[in-house]
């Protein structure tokens, strides 16, 4: 049986495999503790025209130059191929590159559309 540590280091130095779609998500502790979720995103359309507030959704990135980035950046991130590692994606926070069907199954909400100003 492995170790919270040992898991934590798993999905921590883990790659992208190429073979996968993933999403980059990033979770943070907003105001009062309430979690923020932000994404790599497109537009999809407008919420109001006149206003020009756009509509956007998550977008499936190129994990491997994402994941690139990020280091390049000093920034770490985690991959999380499963539900067992959304877990502690969940515990954690910060930045991760998600499997699409994880994401889909786990945070639907967060890859919907949803307006921009």
């Amino acid at each position: 049986m492995s170790t919270l540590r040992d898991r934590v280091k798993e999905i921590t130095e883990r790659s992208p495999e190429p073979c996968r779609k993933y999403y980059a998500l990033t979770l943070l502790a907003g105001s009062e503790g309430v979690p923020s979720w932000s994404s790599y995103s497109h537009w999809t359309g407008w919420a109001d025209l006149e206003r020009r507030i756009e509509l956007r959704a998550a977008s499936l990135v190129n994990a491997g130059n994402v994941a690139k980035g990020w280091r390049r950046l000093g920034v770490s991130c985690v991959s999380v191929h499963n539900v067992e590692d959304m877990q502690l994606f969940f515990l954690l926070g910060g930045n991760a590159l998600v499997d699409q069907g994880v994401a889909e199954m786990t945070v639907p909400e967060v890859l919907a559309p949803c307006p921009v100003v």
